[in-house]
């Protein structure tokens, strides 16, 4: 009775142990990069690897790390018995304009109320912003219907043609582009049916003068 009782004790103290082994440790717990970017995560104990938002950051069986739009999410690895958490910010390499504020179907005063650029003339289906940023000059207009914003334009030089597609290929799913007419249509999603947003890219004549037109437009009505 005595060796079965010391039988029973060991065996459950070795499933104490596997339990705390089987512990989930993901190294590190938080890391930046950049677009197309990889790097591994170290989590011994992990089966299953997994990406919150693969937009933003997606992961392999290995725990490699891929960076795919700028944003940040979340990497999580289990195996059945615990998990951990790694935060992934995926930072830009261009930083031409400031992000407006894509509220949709918020209200002029409430857009004006965060916007916190030189503002250059409004109305009642208008406000017209002036982003510096470095060596870039920037016009932003929001464009309000119904007392509801439908639209934001960005207008900057066309020198800054080139830079402006770089900077929309780190944050958007570029769909098409026509090389003829220089124009290139992005949304914030993989697919047709996940985006909320579509971008489109062209060149304007504004006063004669060519420019770069960015348009931003929310997907469907609400």
């Amino acid at each position: 009775m005595l060796l079965f009782s010391l039988f029973i004790v060991a065996c459950s103290s070795n499933n104490d142990d596997n339990t705390n082994t089987s512990k989930v440790v993901i190294n590190p717990h938080s890391m930046s990069m950049f677009c197309n970017d990889t790097k591994t995560l170290v989590a011994p104990e992990a089966t299953k690897w997994e990406a919150e938002n693969d937009f933003v950051a997606k992961v392999n069986s290995k725990g490699e790390v891929t960076g795919m739009h700028v944003g940040e999410t979340q990497i999580k690895a289990s195996n059945g018995f615990s998990s951990d958490i790694c935060n992934v910010r995926v930072i830009p390499k261009y930083t031409l304009y400031d992000t407006p504020i894509f509220e949709w179907n918020e209200s002029l005063k409430t857009i004006k109320g965060k916007d916190t650029h030189k503002l250059v003339s409004e109305n009642d289906q208008l406000l017209l912003y002036n982003y510096d940023f470095g060596s870039t000059n920037c016009a932003v207009s929001y464009v309000f219907k119904n007392n509801k914003l439908s639209n934001v334009y960005i207008v900057l030089d066309f020198a800054k043609f080139a830079n402006a597609v770089d900077y929309l290929n780190e944050r958007y799913n570029q769909l098409s582009y026509d090389s003829k007419q220089m124009k290139a249509i992005y949304i914030d999603g993989y697919t047709k049916a996940t985006h909320t947003m579509g971008v489109i890219i062209e060149p304007v004549n504004v006063d004669n003068t060519k420019c770069t037109s960015i348009l931003y437009t929310p997907y469907g009505e609400k």
